[in-house]
């Protein structure tokens, strides 16, 4: 038995559903001015760069492409990149703000130095300061200076037999 079946009148179309179109993605906040002696933001800028660099190559090749899964792939791989570049720029925010604060709590320990002549030392873990153990040190180091002391210490000679 055969079986007629009627002709398609229009081109067959793909069963996948269209991809969405890309977005032209450019730096459209520029990377403000880095400090020369930052170069973990300056690491962080060219990370930014080299991942544009490779959205713009992969759009060309997304543009080029007939092949479904090859642009699905594609897509996915531009997409991987726009976050990239979206992390990194919430680091490069997040080290300006840390070298911001650290330059500030310098200015605070430098004015305090100057306006009281302290110095502020943190308790940190692991070995507790010298100067806890003896706290007459800068004392003696003071009595040695101004009386002379180290120079009967300074020549002494020593023999071994």
């Amino acid at each position: 038995m055969q079986t007629i079946r009627p002709l398609p009148s229009a081109p067959r179309e793909d069963s996948h559903p269209p991809l969405p179109t890309l977005p032209a993605i450019r730096s459209a906040d520029p990377i403000l001015e880095i400090s020369v002696n930052a170069s973990a933001q300056r690491k962080v800028v060219n990370e930014i760069k080299i991942a544009e660099k490779k959205i713009s190559e992969f759009e060309q090749i997304y543009n080029i492409s007939t092949d479904y899964q090859f642009r699905h792939d594609t897509y996915l791989k531009i997409g991987s990149h726009q976050a990239e570049i979206e992390s990194n720029r919430k680091r490069i925010i997040k080290l300006k703000r840390n070298a911001d604060y650290a330059q500030k709590c310098k200015e605070k320990k430098r004015k305090i130095l100057h306006e009281d002549q302290m110095v502020i030392l943190y308790d940190k873990p692991g070995r507790p300061p010298f100067l806890f153990e003896h706290p007459n040190l800068h004392d003696h180091i003071h009595d040695l200076i101004e009386f002379g002391a180290a120079d009967k210490k300074r020549r002494k000679e020593v023999i071994k037999v």
